[in-house]
């Protein structure tokens, strides 16, 4: 009887650490997915903040000129946001999934 109790208690700590094992490993592969997921959302929030922003800029450049030209010197008129709108335009085009 001894014998069952001590293979029956070396099983139980063996599972329980198999399990524990086991658990960690998933809860490690979630966290790294939820990681780049949210990666993957704050590059595409900023990425729709800057369109918002050069839409707007489009809309009216003479008031947003000062701004523009603090955060971008290369936009010197309204053609030039009009033509990084339209770059954005492809980049979104090329290179978005279809889950997104």
């Amino acid at each position: 009887m001894d014998t069952n109790w001590i293979t029956l208690i070396t099983g139980l700590i063996a599972g329980l650490g198999i399990g524990s094992v086991v658990t960690a490993w998933i809860q490690h592969s979630l966290k790294l997915k939820e990681t780049a997921y949210e990666s993957q959302r704050k590059d595409l929030e900023a990425r729709y903040r800057v369109v918002i922003l050069l839409m707007h800029a489009a809309f009216d450049f003479e008031s947003n000129k000062t701004t523009l030209r603090i955060n971008r010197p290369d936009l010197q008129n309204k053609q030039s946001v009009l033509d990084e709108l339209k770059a954005e335009w492809y980049n979104m085009m090329l290179f978005a999934s279809a889950e997104t």
